[in-house]
């Protein structure tokens, strides 16, 4: 949903595929996770931390979650910009042709991290990557607009259906 608002303001063309994009982004997460669990104290040792990095699934399994993810979406014949965006989310400028569609799922996880959607520890603030400021024209004073927005259209997602038996 985060991706499909801020498409909305960037490219509302691609609104359904930042969407699904959205959606899909952690695919990478689903496989990794049998593994995470039974590696949970090594992965954490690595992370020095009391959640799993992205380093430490680099550094225990050779790979991580998003590049995982990616790799499915391209065996399952998806379309490169989705491929590049699930593979790329967390590190867009790094993306080959540095699509738009990566930057708007990173702009996504980084106003969902600040809302405190997804979190386990709650709201977090991570500084923008300049490049997505560069390739989207969003900075951190559009943050909090942003992030705003989100909330909003989640919240309204989620809010019961007073139509439903």
């Amino acid at each position: 949903i985060a991706s499909q608002v801020i498409s909305k303001r960037l490219r509302p063309g691609l609104r359904d595929t930042a969407f699904t994009a959205g959606l899909l982004h952690g695919v990478g997460k689903i496989i990794l996770g049998k593994y995470v669990r039974e590696h949970k104290d090594e992965l954490l040792g690595v992370s020095k931390g009391q959640f799993v990095t992205r380093a430490a699934e680099r550094e225990v399994f050779g790979t991580d979650y998003a590049e995982v993810g990616s790799k499915i979406a391209d065996n399952w014949n998806f379309p490169q910009d989705l491929v590049r965006a699930i593979g790329y989310h967390p590190d867009p400028e790094q993306a080959p042709g540095k699509p738009l569609l990566a930057a708007i799922v990173y702009l996504a996880q980084n106003a969902c991290n600040r809302i405190g959607v997804g979190l386990l520890g709650g709201p977090s603030v991570v500084p923008l990557v300049a490049y997505c400021e560069e390739a989207t024209g969003t900075t951190e004073e559009d943050m909090e607009a942003l992030c705003q927005e989100v909330k909003q259209s989640l919240d309204s997602t989620m809010a019961p259906n007073p139509n439903a038996k």
